[in-house]
């Protein structure tokens, strides 16, 4: 998936997950908590969004 806008300044990091600000799919909840990492589709992904794999199949 591409996240469109900038990246973040890593010396002021957002709480909560890094791409909220720029994700289309970004709830409420993103912006409280950075979300934990989390294998995704097989032992070689990784992934640290809460709302995997829900919004994987939205697009």
């Amino acid at each position: 998936m591409i996240i469109k806008g900038s990246t973040i300044d890593f010396t002021s990091r957002p709480e909560g997950c890094y791409f909220s600000p720029r994700c289309n799919f970004a709830e409420p909840e993103c912006t409280g908590i950075h979300p934990e990492l989390r294998a995704a589709d097989n032992a070689y992904h990784f992934q640290r969004c809460r709302l995997y794999p829900s919004w994987a199949q939205r697009i």
